[in-house]
Order: C-alpha cells, then sequence, then structure tokens
C-alpha cells in the first residue's frame, strides 16, 4: 500500500496476512526542504523465475526490469553536514540466509547473495531483509550537491544454484533521499 500527497513523505505498507489481522495506521510526515522524493513506481528486479515458498513471491505484481535499477538525479537543498539517506519505503523478496533464518521465506536448500546498494558507483549497503521504510546512509564524502549523482540497487543471486545465474526476485518502491 501506497500513500502520497504533495509536501508530505509518501508512506509505504507491505500488506500481508499479518498485518491484515491488526488494524493498519496510515501516518504520513511533512517533508523537509532538502528531502526528494525519487521515484514512487513499484520495480520488479530478477529474471521472473521465482519459487512460491520465496519470500513474499504471492505479492509480486510486476514483470522483472532485470537485475539492477538505476536513478540519476541533482541534489540541490542538500545539507552535508547533516546526515543523507536512502529511504526505501518497501522491499519484499529477498531471499538471504538472513531472511530465511528470520522466518521470511520457506526455500528450505537454497538461499541467495543480498541485493547491493551503490550510490556513484560506490557500494553503501546490502540488504538481508524484507521490510518497510529501510534507511541506508549515504557517506556525505560520496554526495555531489549541484550535480548529477546515481543510485543502482541490484538483486542478489540464488547462491546454490551454479549452471546459470538465477537472479532473486525483488520489488521495491518509494524511494526518498533524506537529509
Amino acid at each position: 500500500m501506497s500513500v502520497q500527497k504533495e509536501n508530505y513523505k509518501p508512506f509505504t505498507m507491505t500488506i500481508n496476512e499479518q498485518t491484515l489481522s491488526a488494524p493498519i495506521v496510515v501516518g504520513i510526515e511533512k517533508s523537509n526542504a532538502s528531502d526528494l522524493a525519487l521515484d514512487a513506481n513499484m520495480y520488479h528486479l530478477g529474471d521472473n523465475s521465482f519459487s512460491d515458498l520465496s519470500a513474499n513471491a504471492g505479492e509480486f505484481r510486476m514483470q522483472a526490469i532485470g537485475p539492477f535499477y538505476t536513478k540519476r538525479f541533482t541534489l540541490k537543498n542538500i545539507n552535508i553536514s547533516k546526515p543523507i539517506y536512502l529511504v526505501i519505503g518497501s522491499i519484499i523478496g529477498i531471499d538471504t540466509a538472513m531472511a530465511r533464518s528470520m522466518g521470511q521465506n520457506k526455500i528450505p536448500n537454497a538461499f541467495a547473495s543480498p541485493p547491493e546498494v551503490y550510490f556513484n558507483g560506490n557500494k553503501v549497503s546490502e540488504i538481508q531483509l524484507n521490510g518497510d521504510g529501510q534507511k541506508i546512509k549515504l557517506p556525505a564524502s560520496l554526495v555531489r550537491k549541484n550535480q548529477v549523482n546515481e543510485i543502482t540497487i541490484k538483486t542478489g543471486r540464488n547462491l546454490m544454484q551454479t549452471a546459470y545465474i538465477d537472479y532473486d526476485d525483488i520489488e521495491f518502491m518509494n524511494l526518498i533521499i533524506e537529509n
């Protein structure tokens, strides 16, 4: 579920059987002048080849666009002296060993490498778990103020498959830069 309003940060929540069993609270907060909504769309990374036991496989809504996503943008109102975060509103489908140990998928004998996040060509994070509102700190030293910056998200690979590359299928939405 996604809620958006001008001058407010987008709100994203993954809806599943657990969230439907309790009341849903939707809350949106005002954006700061330095916040930047990068992309409100949903994207599916991978190869459209996944098990029904994969994390959130029954909730996938899109066809895969390939193994990575890239977005270029300019940061004009950014304050380099304050922390800068990439916030992923919602991400599902991650089949890492950690996600399996947390009960997020039911695949008994396989797992994937974690999705990776790159900022201006530098790896800044790996995403181990599915969830909403995941914050990734971006190093201020990599920020190009008033110039083009670039975020790339690469999906993981099934580490048990050796005959060919089997990309882990994931979906994410609502990318925001918070400052």
